[in-house]
């Protein structure tokens, strides 16, 4: 079996939740548009609402955890700073040698801001310039510090699927596929799946990136965006220790799991294929374009955080064809 899994954000952090909630509703439509039937998905959220559209199909499929975590990212990250175990070598295992993050290969790079953020209590604006006082490139300033913000969400993100994984294990499934409560998924992913046990898992790089009704094929070796990591459970199950479970609290996720993989490999997406490659157990890239990365509708937390002057659109993009939405079942 394969199950999904996915976090939603908290209502204090962005703009609109009925918002939220309907581009959940028409993610989960397409997740819970599987060929196969043998699989299942859990959401992790703070707050459950109604469903709007296809909620007869969706909850057949879907389990709701609503999880009492705190909308105040800072107090978060104190306590996940306070209560967690996060050691980064001086010559850092995976993060700088990642040729998926060329432009931080030294101390003043993306983790070395995060690790900053996490040891220190200061607010995120206060820090970011302190960091980056004397740099002279506005442009750089407004990166750095919106890289450290979304930290923040990442320490949320990752402690909630971290929970949804625990509640995973009353299912049995062979395998656990991460993706993002704005996204789209192909039809056949649970067939393939299903049909391919023992692996290790897979890296989903090759996806769509959608905006409005216009679409464009893109490829990142070390995955474009949340949706498409593909993992063995007991593969994810090897970092997680048994003192916890789907009961437990934020803090107690923070105090006896792993701060590096809760916020480097659950929390983001970019680092799970050079982490588990370091372990010996390799992720395959999955051999289908199989997701869409949904952009655009203003609130992704990568996009929510304003983006430097001159940032622009992606080219080449061409009307999404009807093809494409019955194999992604697009509302």
């Amino acid at each position: 079996m394969l199950v999904f899994v996915t976090s939603v954000v908290h209502p204090d952090n962005c703009y609109s939740y009925e918002k939220i909630w309907q581009l959940l509703n028409n993610t989960l439509y397409s997740v819970c548009s599987q060929q196969d039937q043998d699989f299942r998905v859990i959401v992790i959220c703070g707050k459950q609402m109604p469903l709007f559209h296809h909620a007869e199909l969706i909850n057949r499929h879907t389990e709701f955890i609503v999880v009492d975590f705190p909308g105040d990212l800072e107090a978060a990250a104190n306590n996940f700073k306070r209560l967690g175990n996060l050691s980064l070598p001086p010559d850092d295992v995976y993060w700088f040698r990642n040729p998926a993050n060329a432009d931080c290969e030294t101390k003043t790079g993306v983790r070395s801001l995060v690790i900053q953020v996490l040891r220190r209590k200061i607010g995120v604006r206060s820090l970011a310039r302190q960091v980056l006082r004397g740099t002279e490139d506005p442009e750089e300033v407004h990166s750095k510090e919106r890289r450290i913000a979304l930290s923040l969400f990442r320490v949320d993100k990752g402690s909630k699927l971290l929970i949804g994984i625990l509640a995973a294990k009353k299912y049995t499934p062979e395998y656990m596929l991460i993706f993002d409560a704005d996204d789209y998924v192909g039809n056949d992913i649970s067939a393939y799946v299903n049909t391919h046990p023992g692996e290790n898992g897979w890296i989903m790089a090759s996806v769509y990136k959608m905006e409005g009704d216009m679409v464009a094929p893109i490829y990142a070796p070390y995955t474009v965006c949340g949706t498409g990591n593909i993992f063995s459970f007991s593969l994810l199950m090897e970092d997680i220790s048994p003192k916890v479970s789907e009961k437990s609290t934020q803090n107690e996720l923070f105090e006896h799991v792993d701060s590096e993989f809760l916020m480097f490999i659950l929390g983001t997406h970019r680092q799970a294929r050079l982490y588990y490659e370091q372990k010996g157990r390799p992720l395959q890239e999955y051999p289908y374009r199989s997701a869409v990365y949904l952009v655009g509708h203003g609130e992704n937390h990568s996009e929510r955080i304003p983006r430097p002057r001159g940032w622009e659109k992606s080219r080449g993009m061409v009307p999404v064809s009807p093809e494409l939405k019955r194999y992604f079942n697009i509302v």
